[in-house]
């Protein structure tokens, strides 16, 4: 008994610790989501989006901004998500996506959008009752992608499906 405690003594904060989701960018810029912290694999963490109404010191030059971590916001969901786009990186939609699948419903996903992101970006449109539509241009005309939306912890979210 009293080594059963002190084992949960020891692993308990381990478990909430394994809870925690680091964003990061990597050296050659990618974003990187992990659960160790960013010094840990020679990343930098990511830098925090800017608050709504404060300017922010951005080089419109820049070709890789820092990824959303949280839309407040549908306006700001749309913007992650061709910021996701721009940068032709799927880790980006994967970092403002509601996970509640397992995880080969996550590699399977972030494939899928490893193709997507690459197709030129015409449109995101939707709402948050129905979900946002991304229209793509591809070689055989245009391409749509459906994500569902889900409000959770103050942020909303893509779902995928």
């Amino acid at each position: 008994m009293r080594l059963a405690f002190l084992a949960l003594l020891f692993l308990g904060p381990t478990a909430f610790a394994q809870d925690v989701i680091h964003r990061c960018v990597a050296a050659d810029g990618q974003s990187v989501f992990t659960d160790q912290p960013c010094q840990a694999l020679g990343a930098q963490p990511a830098a925090p989006t800017p608050q709504p109404g404060v300017a922010a010191n951005v080089d419109p030059t820049a070709t890789s901004l820092a990824p959303t971590l949280c839309a407040a916001d549908l306006d700001t969901l749309r913007q992650a998500v061709a910021d996701a786009f721009a940068a032709r990186d799927a880790n980006r939609l994967g970092g403002i996506t509601l996970w509640e699948g397992g995880r080969e419903d996550a590699v399977a996903s972030l494939r899928q959008w490893a193709g997507l992101v690459r197709q030129p970006l015409l449109a995101v449109e939707g709402n948050e009752h129905d979900g946002l539509t991304v229209r793509t241009s591809g070689s055989g005309g245009s391409n749509e992608a459906h994500f569902g939306l889900r409000r959770r912890s103050g942020c909303l979210w893509l779902a995928p499906g």
